[in-house]
C-alpha cells in the first residue's frame, strides 16, 4: 500500500474541502490503469482451469500473518542498512514473476517465458514511465490471480477492511509507511503506477522522475488488494466482478477528489475509499 504524499505529487488546493477538485487527466489515467489491471485479471481467472485453484489454499490468518512478518522485515531491513536495494530487488523479481504467471495462463510457456525477459529487458534497458506502468500492471494482474485462486471473496474482503485500517495506522501512527516509500524513491525503485500531469510526462526516463515534479503516484498495494478481490469474485461469474471493480473505482475517485480538495495536502493512505468501494460492491454482489 502506499499514501497520496505533496512530496510525491503536484496538485491544486482549495480551501479546507469547501469545495472538490478534480485534476481530471489524472483521474483518467489512474482509473485507466485500474480498468486494465480489473480486465486482465477477470480474463485470466475466467482462463484458468477450476482444478488449479485452490480453494483452501491460504487462510485469511494466514495471509495477514504473512503480510505482517513481511512488513516487519522489510522496515527493518530499510533502517537497519538505510537503503531499499532489497525491498527493490524483491519487488522487481515479484513483478517479473507475475508477468509469467499471467501469460503462462493466457498464452501457454513459451509465451511466459518471452514475456517476463521482455519485460526483465526493458524494466532496465528502457527505463521509461509508460514502459514501467505497463510492466507493473501486468505483474500486479500475475499476483493478482495466483492470490485470489486461493481465497474466497468474503475472506478477502476481510483483508481488505483489515489492510485499510493498518493504512491508516501506518500513515498517521507510526508512519513507516511514509519511510519506505521515501526510502525506495532515493533509489529510484518506484514501485507505483506513475500518473504523469503532461502527455510528455509519459515518455519521461525514470532518472527524471521527482517528487512534486508532475507525477502522482498509485501504490501497487492500493492497485492489487481491490484487484484480488475482483478476481475472486470472477470465479462465480464476470458481473458480480465488474460490480466489484466500479465500487473500487468510485473509491479511487474519492481518494482522488479529497486529496486534490485539501487546503494543506499531507501524507494521507489511499486505501481505505478504495477498499470502502469494493466492499461495498462486493456486498451489492451477495445482497
Amino acid at each position: 500500500m502506499s499514501i497520496r504524499s505533496p512530496k510525491w505529487t503536484s496538485m491544486p488546493s482549495s480551501t479546507a474541502f469547501s469545495r472538490i477538485s478534480i485534476r481530471w487527466p489524472s483521474l483518467l489515467a489512474e482509473e485507466g490503469a485500474f480498468a486494465i489491471l480489473f480486465a486482465l485479471a477477470i480474463l485470466a481467472v475466467r482462463r484458468t482451469p477450476p482444478g488449479r485453484m485452490t480453494e483452501a489454499g491460504v487462510s485469511v490468518v494466514g495471509f495477514l500473518t504473512l503480510f505482517a512478518v513481511s512488513t516487519v522485515v522489510f522496515v527493518a531491513l530499510v533502517r537497519a542498512f538505510r537503503s531499499a536495494r532489497l525491498l527493490a530487488a524483491f519487488f522487481d523479481l515479484a513483478i517479473i514473476v507475475g508477468v509469467f504467471d499471467l501469460f503462462l495462463i493466457l498464452l501457454g510457456p513459451s509465451a511466459a517465458v518471452l514475456a517476463a525477459s521482455a519485460a526483465a529487458a526493458a524494466r532496465y534497458l528502457v527505463g521509461r514511465v509508460l514502459t514501467t506502468d505497463l510492466i507493473l500492471i501486468l505483474g500486479l494482474a500475475g499476483v493478482t490471480v495466483e492470490f485470489s485462486g486461493s481465497l474466497q471473496p468474503t475472506g478477502v474482503a476481510i483483508i481488505l477492511a483489515v489492510l485499510a485500517i493498518y493504512d491508516i495506522i501506518a500513515v498517521y501512527g507510526t508512519k513507516h509507511m511514509v519511510t519506505m516509500a521515501e526510502a525506495l524513491l532515493r533509489q529510484r525503485a518506484v514501485f507505483a503506477i506513475m500518473v504523469p500531469t503532461t502527455p510528455q510526462g509519459w515518455f519521461a526516463r525514470l532518472v527524471d522522475v521527482r517528487p512534486g515534479a508532475g507525477f502522482s503516484f498509485l501504490g501497487t498495494g492500493d492497485a492489487v488488494l481491490p484487484a484480488i478481490l475482483v478476481a475472486s469474485v470472477a470465479r462465480d461469474g464476470v458481473a458480480p466482478a465488474v460490480i466489484v471493480a466500479i465500487g473500487a473505482a468510485l473509491g479511487l475517485a474519492v481518494t482522488h477528489a479529497l486529496f486534490v480538495s485539501a487546503d494543506k495536502p499531507k501524507p494521507m493512505p489511499a486505501l481505505p475509499p478504495i477498499a470502502a468501494g469494493a466492499i461495498l460492491g462486493y456486498l451489492i454482489t451477495i445482497l
